[in-house]
C-alpha cells in the first residue's frame, strides 16, 4: 500500500495506538501519521517511532493540518485509533477512485464489534446492508440525497489534494468570533464539512460486498450531530466557523464563495429538516420504551425467545456475519492478541 497515507488523530489512548500500529504494519501500510495530542509521550517500539508525532495539547483541527502537510501519497485516509481498516476493502476503494476521477469517496461495509463479559457480537453500522452509492452528475442533487439519508464519509479514502483542501480550510478557534470550540464540537463540524465538500467534489460509491472498516465499541464522543442541531441557535452559534470555512475553501479551491456558501446552507437545511427529525424520532421511541409494563413484556418476550432458541438452535448474528465476511475473523484474532483493550480477561468468543 505504497500510495496511501493514514492519518490517526488520537488523545490519551496509547494502548489503542500501539495496537493500531501493529495492525497497519501487518497489512503493509507504509505512510502513517499518528497525531497524538496527549501530554504524556508514548514510548513506542523503534519500528513505529517514524509514525508517531507527539503534539501535546495541540487542538484537534491543528493536528489534522499538521498531518496533512506531511502527506506525500496520492490517496489519504483518516482513521480512528480503535478502528481496523481491512486491507482488501481499502485497496478496492482506492483502486476505484484511481479509475473514476468523478467520484470523491469510495468505501465498503462498516462493522461494529461489541464486547459483553467474555464474549462479543458483531453488527453492521450505518445501514450498509444496502447500497449508499450516489451517482448523480449534478452536485446539488448529490448533496440533497447525501444529507437527507445521511451517512458520513469522514473515514473514507479520498485524493490527498482534496483532503488537503478540506483540512487546510478548517478554521482554528482563534479564527472565529464565537466561543472557542472543544474537540467534540470541532469534530462535529469537521465531519459535516467533509460530507458537504465531498458532495461538492464528486459522487460516492459504497460497495456492500467489501469489508472496509471494523470498529470496536468503546466509550467515545459521537461525531454525528445530535438532536440539539435542530435548534435554530445551533447554526447561529457556529455561523462564524462555517463562514470562515467556506471563505477559506473558496480561496483554496478557486471557486466562488457565495456559490459554495449557498451549497453549504442547502446541505445544512437538508440535514436539519430531513435527517435530524428521523434521528430524534428514533431516539424518542427508544426513550418511550422505558416503562414498567413494557419492560415486563420485554423480559417475557426475551425469555420466550431464549426458550425457542434452545429448542430450535441456529447460528448467532455474529456467526452469520462471519459466514458472509470471514475477513472479520482476522481482525478479531488480532484484537485477541491485545485482549485487555477488548475484555478484562481471557479471549473473547462469539455470542
Amino acid at each position: 500500500m505504497d500510495n496511501i497515507a493514514i492519518l490517526i488523530p488520537t488523545f490519551n489512548r496509547h494502548s489503542f495506538l500501539i495496537r493500531q500500529f501493529d495492525w497497519l504494519n501487518q497489512i503493509g501500510v507504509e505512510e502513517v501519521f499518528a497525531l497524538d495530542g496527549s501530554e504524556k509521550r508514548l514510548e513506542c517500539p523503534e519500528i513505529f517511532s517514524k509514525w508517531y508525532h507527539h503534539l501535546p495539547n495541540m487542538p484537534y483541527i491543528e493536528r489534522l493540518k499538521y498531518g496533512i502537510d506531511k502527506v506525500k501519497q496520492s490517496m489519504a485516509v483518516l482513521c480512528a485509533d480503535d478502528d481496523y481498516l481491512y486491507p482488501e476493502g481499502l485497496k478496492n476503494a482506492v483502486s476505484f477512485l484511481e479509475k473514476n476521477a468523478d467520484y470523491s469517496v469510495s468505501y465498503g461495509q462498516y462493522f461494529l464489534v461489541f464486547p459483553y463479559k467474555n464474549r462479543y457480537g458483531i453488527k453492521q453500522l450505518y445501514g450498509c446492508n444496502r447500497s449508499f452509492g450516489i451517482h448523480d452528475n449534478d452536485h446539488t442533487n448529490r448533496l440533497s440525497v447525501w444529507m437527507r439519508d445521511y451517512m458520513h464519509s469522514f473515514y473514507a479514502p479520498r485524493q490527498s489534494d482534496r483532503m488537503r483542501a478540506i483540512i487546510k480550510s478548517l478554521p482554528s478557534n482563534q479564527e472565529t468570533d464565537e466561543k472557542k470550540l472543544g474537540d467534540s464540537e470541532a469534530a462535529n463540524l469537521v465531519e459535516l464539512a467533509f460530507a458537504i465538500t465531498d458532495a461538492w467534489f464528486g459522487k460516492r460509491m459504497v460497495s456492500i460486498s467489501d469489508i472496509y472498516m471494523v470498529r470496536q465499541a468503546v466509550e467515545r464522543n459521537s461525531v454525528i450531530l445530535g438532536p440539539d442541531a435542530v435548534e435554530e441557535q445551533y447554526p447561529q452559534q457556529f455561523c462564524s466557523w462555517i463562514d470562515e470555512y467556506c471563505k477559506k475553501f473558496s480561496e483554496y479551491a478557486n471557486t466562488d464563495y457565495s456559490t459554495f456558501r449557498l451549497f453549504w446552507s442547502n446541505g445544512w437545511r437538508e440535514y436539519r429538516d430531513y435527517f435530524i427529525p428521523k434521528y430524534i424520532k428514533k431516539t424518542s421511541k427508544n426513550k418511550q420504551k422505558i416503562n414498567i409494563l413494557k419492560s415486563f413484556k420485554k423480559i417475557i418476550f426475551r425469555s420466550i425467545k431464549r426458550t425457542i432458541k434452545k429448542i430450535f438452535p441456529k447460528d448467532s448474528q455474529a456467526k452469520r456475519v462471519l459466514l458472509l465476511f470471514p475477513g472479520i475473523k482476522e481482525i478479531v484474532d488480532h484484537m485477541n492478541n491485545y485482549t485487555n483493550t477488548l475484555v478484562d480477561n481471557g479471549k473473547v468468543n462469539f455470542f
